[in-house]
């Protein structure tokens, strides 16, 4: 059975040593980020398919390719369950097929992963080991929902990937059996970690005529999406964040003056008239400020992103929900979004700003938004990094995070004229997931060539 990579957050969260060859260098090493809790790390490891091949002489790489690609999701499951990191998208497999063999009459082949991890730091003094499987059609046990979160919506085979781990009570893979475990070679020399910076205020500002503009959207998801939703009233706890949030813009964090207006689903689908948000817009400093807070309710993520990134080109844009890989924030869905209507939206070399508070975000909405933008000028901005720069989660995040994360980044991003460095923002949202024993490996990309 194949796997969909549809990647959710947790519900009210929204020894055998392998041998391996040398690392590859890669460009990314250039790059550099910042996180407290963080390494970001070029990791390796080897690890033994068996393969649905009966003979050496039809071993087809392509088909080979294809069921280890399927394999590697379930990094995941260890990674996150044990709070350890993250895979970032993008890894690179190299079949060892001259050393491939055949046992009980099913061709084993060798491969080497390759891959950029964010790895919490506790980890970086002793081995490091994870269970890979032997093939997926080897984790259909007669127990394995007991290898999975016993949460319902999340013991299902289609969301099997995210939440494995063999360690679960009364799983009943068996090393040797199921599973191989695996030695994580790493990188000693980590991505460097920025000191100081700052998000770029000055970039921030859009001239409309003579006029200054500052566009900022905060938008929050519900855990479970309703038949008719309400969210100045539902009581999810999603929306439940987003009236914390918006009665504390409304009532605390905005100087008096700034008008209200009522934001309707219609904006974005052309449809429902339901009041999702509100956009809040006044004056300080010279600036004007456009602050809107949105809900996801009946409109998808995607669509609020979309809109506020590739649309209006807001320049700051946070997300507070489900991260919803392949249904949701998938990137390839936004370029398609992007692609298929170019009368309405379209990429911008101006500086954006976005905050991706789900979980595991660092794995999926990093990498692709900076691919995209280094597409527009890759001469001058080769990584995107330029002109982008993302804030992201390596682990797991709570919905109960989100009106305390959006606060601190509405306080660091409206105050500039008291600057606030990416590292204290970082440390403040990590601390925010300290406080409630949580560790969620918050960072930032893109910073270490602000001005």
């Amino acid at each position: 059975m194949r796997f969909f990579l549809a990647l959710l957050l947790l519900p009210l969260v929204a020894c055998h040593s392998s041998r391996s060859s040398s690392f590859n260098e890669s460009p990314a090493e250039q790059a550099q980020l910042y996180s407290l809790d963080g390494s970001e790390r070029q990791v390796q490891f080897q690890a033994i398919l068996k393969s649905s091949e009966k003979s050496l002489e039809t071993l087809s790489p392509t088909r080979v390719r294809y069921e280890i690609k399927d394999l590697i999701p379930f990094l995941y499951g260890p990674l996150t369950t044990r709070q350890w990191g993250a895979p970032q998208k993008g890894e690179q497999i190299e079949i060892l097929t001259q050393q491939a063999f055949v046992q009980d009459g099913v061709v084993m082949v060798p491969y080497i992963y390759r891959g950029t991890w964010l790895i919490g730091k506790k980890l970086l003094a002793a081995p490091f080991f994870l269970p890979v499987p032997f093939s997926t059609g080897l984790l259909d046990t007669p127990q394995w929902n007991q290898c999975t979160d016993s949460h319902e919506g999340h013991n299902g085979w289609d969301m099997f990937w995210y939440y494995w781990d063999p360690t679960r009570w009364g799983c009943d893979h068996r090393e040797g059996v199921n599973f191989q475990t695996v030695q994580i070679q790493m990188n000693p020399q980590e991505t460097p970690q920025t000191f100081l910076s700052f998000p770029e205020y000055r970039k921030m500002i859009r001239m409309e005529g003579q006029q200054p503009v500052v566009s900022m959207s905060f938008a929050f998801g519900y855990v479970e999406d309703p038949e008719v939703p309400r969210p100045f009233t539902d009581r999810d706890a999603g929306m439940i964040e987003f009236q914390r949030f918006h009665q504390l813009l409304r009532s605390v964090l905005l100087p008096m003056g700034f008008q209200e207006n009522p934001v309707l689903q219609k904006a974005f689908d052309d449809l429902g008239e339901e009041r999702i948000g509100t956009r809040f817009v006044g004056w300080k400093n010279g600036v004007l400020y456009r602050i809107h807070v949105l809900a996801a309710a009946g409109v998808d993520q995607m669509d609020l992103f979309a809109h506020s990134y590739a649309k209006e080109h807001e320049s700051f844009f946070a997300w507070f929900g489900h991260s919803r890989v392949g249904s949701g924030f998938d990137a390839q869905r936004f370029h398609q979004i992007v692609s298929n209507n170019p009368e309405i939206f379209s990429l911008t070399s101006d500086y954006q700003l976005v905050y991706w508070a789900g979980c595991n975000s660092y794995s999926y909405y990093t990498a692709p938004f900076f691919e995209m933008k280094a597409s527009l000028q890759p001469d001058v901005d080769p990584r995107g990094s330029k002109s982008l720069d993302i804030i992201s989660n390596g682990l797991p995040s709570l919905f109960a995070f989100n009106t305390d994360n959006a606060e601190i980044l509405f306080r660091a991003l409206f105050n500039p004229e008291s600057p606030t460095s990416y590292q204290a923002l970082v440390n403040q949202l990590e601390a925010k997931a300290h406080s409630w024993g949580y560790e969620v490996l918050v960072n930032v990309l893109g910073d270490e060539d602000n001005e």
